[in-house]
């Protein structure tokens, strides 16, 4: 299986939020919130504003890998 990159991940450490954590804050499971971070399963559009929100407002396209951050208006959304 090829894994997508995203930044799910890293933004969660960055944020200093747990697997489990992130998980209970949109009500799926760890497990779901895991294949999110490995690109084993795309993320739903409503749980992407979810997380790009949680993690601070943070861009999706940034946050998903599809930008760099550079050409998206910076890699966090504006407040």
């Amino acid at each position: 299986m090829h894994r997508v990159p995203n930044r799910i991940e890293a933004l969660r450490v960055e944020n200093d939020l747990s697997r489990p954590g992130v998980a209970d804050r949109l009500g799926v499971s760890e497990r779901t919130v895991y294949r999110w971070e490995q690109g084993q399963t795309s993320v739903p559009d409503e749980q992407k504003l979810k997380l790009a929100e949680l993690f601070g407002g943070v861009s999706i396209p940034y946050m998903m890998g599809w930008s760099n951050g550079d050409s998206d208006n910076g890699e966090r959304a504006a407040a």
